[in-house]
């Protein structure tokens, strides 16, 4: 990276000994900063957003769960409550 770095500089010929080269490797500098900055207040926010929905999903999930008769866990493996179709064929939904 530094060697393509002297290389951009030696190329600037005239303009190397300007002070542009500074400027810019500041700002570049700055921007990467803010980037990761930004990056992580984006993470931040959307972890409280996520665990505030999956929160609400299982505060559903737990008053469904209410609303069945124990009988029914007696008849249906635990495993099958919430998502009855997986692993099964369509021969299984006209039993029902």
């Amino acid at each position: 990276m530094f060697q393509t770095v002297k290389r951009i500089i030696r190329w600037c010929g005239e303009f190397r000994g300007n002070q542009w080269a500074g400027r810019s490797l500041f700002v570049i500098a700055v921007l990467v900063l803010l980037w990761f900055l930004f990056s992580y207040l984006q993470a931040r926010f959307q972890e409280a957003i996520s665990f505030e929905l999956v929160t609400r999903d299982q505060l559903a999930i737990g008053e469904a769960l209410n609303l069945v008769s124990l009988g029914y866990f007696q008849q249906v493996d635990t495993g099958n409550i919430l998502m009855p179709d997986v692993g099964r064929g369509p021969e299984w939904r006209r039993r029902l």
